[in-house]
Parts: C-alpha cells; sequence; structure tokens
C-alpha cells in the first residue's frame, strides 16, 4: 500500500500574534511522527505530507503532538488530496470560482452538522438557502433549510 498525500489545517495558527508557531518546528514534528516529505506554505498552519494512516486518526495525532511538544492547543483538520480534489470537482459556484474566486469560501469541518445543529443557527440555514437561490435551484432545498450540495 502506497503513501496518500495529505493537506493538514491547524485552526488559527500564527494568526494576530497568537498560537506562533514555526513552520521549521511544525515540518519537523510532521516528520518525527512518520510522515514523508512534510512541507508548509508560508506561516500558515498548513502542511501537506503524504502517510500510510488517514482519516480522523491523523487529525488526533497531530492535535496531541502539537499540545504535548509545542504546547498549542487547536484544532486540526486533515483530508487527503483526493478529497480536496473532489471539493473543488463538487463545486456548486463554478462561475464565482472563475470569475470572483476571492470570494468563494470552502469552509471544512471535521464532521458534517446534523439537521439539529443546522437549524439552531439561522446563519447556517440562510446561508445554504442564498447558495440554492444563487445556484438556481429552488427546489433544493427543503423546509428546514437542508441543501441537498455538500457544501
Amino acid at each position: 500500500m502506497g503513501l496518500t498525500v495529505h493537506v493538514a489545517l491547524l485552526r488559527g495558527v500564527n494568526v494576530g500574534g497568537r498560537n506562533t508557531v514555526a513552520m521549521a518546528d511544525l515540518r519537523a514534528l510532521a516528520a518525527d511522527l512518520g510522515f514523508a516529505e512534510p512541507r508548509s506554505l508560508l506561516q500558515s498552519g498548513n502542511l501537506v505530507f503524504a502517510s500510510r494512516p488517514s482519516g480522523p486518526d491523523l487529525e488526533v495525532r497531530l492535535e496531541r503532538a502539537l499540545a504535548e511538544r509545542l504546547g498549542l492547543a487547536t484544532d486540526v483538520i486533515v483530508r487527503s488530496a483526493d478529497e480536496w480534489l473532489a471539493a473543488v470537482a463538487a463545486n456548486p459556484l463554478p462561475e464565482m470560482a472563475r470569475d470572483d474566486p476571492s470570494h468563494l469560501v470552502v469552509m471544512p469541518l471535521k464532521s458534517a452538522p446534523g439537521a439539529a445543529e443546522v437549524a439552531a443557527n439561522p446563519r447556517a440555514r440562510s446561508a445554504k438557502l442564498r447558495v440554492a437561490e444563487r445556484i438556481g435551484e429552488a427546489d433544493a432545498a427543503d423546509a428546514s433549510g437542508q441543501v441537498r450540495h455538500d457544501i
């Protein structure tokens, strides 16, 4: 079984002088965890690496190591390169991606919110309805505001 390329996003790292982490330390940590070819992007807290394990276990391993070795308690979201490619391919707003990419945002979550969580958050519900309207799928949203697209 070969290695899978992953992208890890560390929440709130190196923002406004808080949760500062040197990218060299982050890359060294990833290498010490056995991840191959760890790379970082500027001071973003984003990390690219290859590994055999995948899924939520990677998030847990990185979160623990960050807390233990660097004193950083933060959420980490890990997705494979194929998962990122699939998210781009499933974009319900391709015209916006082409015409105004700086205002198109993808918000990865650790897990999908349940219907009760979406219903309890009026902003999430209205955002989903606005997307449904924008893509011209009036029937894409049901009465609870759930939209069929994974966005």
